[in-house]
């Protein structure tokens, strides 16, 4: 089980190895729909690192609101991280926010 852990950790270590910011068009002033969420921080991992992670799951809408959070989960091989979206900037209808996965995976590490 150890050796398929490493192998796991492995595969994500490149989602680990930095934030990376993500700028859309949100289709409503003030918020991101959640797929639409999901799916600009699967295209933006997989054009910085050349892979996505097998899927994202946010809880809701990104509010469109300089310095506002949100947490979602990335799960690749069965492990999950924790990630941080922070919206940097908005203007009319773009958002603007940046990506941090956390270093370490989630307590109880299976999907």
């Amino acid at each position: 089980m150890r050796r398929r852990a490493t192998a796991v950790l492995v595969s994500v270590g490149l989602l680990l190895a930095a934030a990376c910011s993500v700028d859309v068009s949100a289709g409503r002033v003030g918020s991101m729909p959640e797929r639409q969420v999901e799916q600009q921080v699967m295209d933006s991992l997989r054009e910085k690192y050349g892979r996505a992670p097998d899927r994202i799951d946010c809880p809701g809408r990104l509010v469109g609101e300089v310095d506002r959070t949100m947490r979602c989960t990335l799960v690749d091989e069965d492990t999950r991280f924790g990630l941080t979206l922070t919206v940097t900037s908005v203007t009319g209808e773009r958002v603007r926010f940046d990506i941090q996965v956390d270093d370490a995976p989630l307590p109880g590490d299976t999907a």
